[in-house]
């Protein structure tokens, strides 16, 4: 995938996450679920975009999906902050391949141009 300047109004990473628990810990802190750095699967970008997906079908209307860049501190398993730029390549090739299957799918938007090119090789 090349740096275009791309931008996206509807972004695959609006959905909440799984929800936490608060209170005294019983041991160390689970690591994140699988998410939206993963492109297929469980709190996946097809995952939480598969609504979007059909309901732009139904209504005749393309949708394209987006991946963040930028650090998010809250939800840390949102964003490819920290990631490298191949790991952003070979995600984003794999759901575009997987979002063949949705009619609507109109390509893939990355948030935030200047903390996408800040990724490392």
């Amino acid at each position: 995938m090349t740096k275009p300047g791309s931008r996206s109004t509807r972004s695959a990473g609006s959905r909440p996450g799984p929800p936490t628990t608060t209170g005294r810990s019983s041991g160390p802190a689970a690591p994140p679920p699988p998410g939206r750095t993963t492109a297929t699967g469980d709190n996946s970008i097809i995952g939480v975009a598969e609504d979007l997906l059909r309901a732009a079908a139904r209504a005749a209307k393309p949708a394209r999906l987006a991946a963040e860049t930028q650090a998010l501190g809250d939800c840390r398993y949102c964003t490819f902050h920290g990631a490298t730029e191949g790991e952003l390549e070979r995600t984003l090739a794999a759901v575009d391949a997987a979002a063949q299957a949705y009619p609507s799918f109109a390509g893939i938007a990355v948030h935030r141009y200047d903390t996408w090119i800040a990724l490392g090789d």
